[in-house]
């Protein structure tokens, strides 16, 4: 096997290989690629726990889905960069993602929550004041979407809610908020 490795390395003699389905293919693949391939993961994942698991998919999506490469597209590798770019996407957008990294040790969570303070220390305090006459609902989704990270798409798939009402939640609590703080500004002039 390892002088098989050693003749077969350019992805013109791997491609076949992947083609058909042989084994051999992959595991030339895994060892000519997987430094690079985990690169642009691990950029992307920041956990190399995560990574490995990603990697482990896109390899096996590889195989599984040789037939999705086309060469008049680009070569090889960058296909399979596209891919592992993708599904890193993926993985962090998922909520399974975010919930894992819940799982930080107690010196992590210490420094994230001095970062949370330090960021609620940024947000003027009349805004803090307004977000709270927010009705819950309101609330829940303004803080979802701007101050812990959620995506709308996420924070309706959360919140069990359609994509449009979360939307027509921030409208319209920013048209409050907005409102709010025009009003008070006028106030005091």
């Amino acid at each position: 096997m390892k002088l098989l490795k050693c003749i077969i390395n350019t992805d013109l003699e791997i491609l076949p290989l992947l083609q058909s389905g042989q084994e051999i293919g992959l595991q030339i693949l895994i060892n000519k690629y997987r430094k690079s391939i985990y690169c642009i993961i691990n950029k992307i994942v920041k956990s190399e726990m995560t990574s490995e698991e990603v990697l482990n998919d896109v390899f096996l999506k590889y195989f599984n889905k040789i037939e999705l490469y086309d060469s008049r597209k680009g070569s090889l590798f960058n296909w399979m960069a596209k891919v592992a770019r993708n599904a890193s996407l993926d993985k962090i957008r998922t909520l399974e993602y975010r919930h894992s990294i819940s799982t930080y040790s107690l010196e992590e969570r210490m420094a994230i929550n001095a970062l949370s303070n330090s960021i609620s220390m940024i947000v003027p305090e009349d805004l803090r004041d307004n977000i709270k006459r927010l009705n819950e609902k309101d609330q829940k989704t303004i803080e979802m979407v701007y101050f812990e990270g959620y995506t709308q798409s996420e924070c309706a798939m959360s919140l069990s809610l359609p994509l449009g009402t979360v939307k027509s939640r921030l409208r319209r609590s920013i048209i409050q908020l907005r409102n709010n703080l025009e009003s008070k500004k006028e106030a005091l002039q």
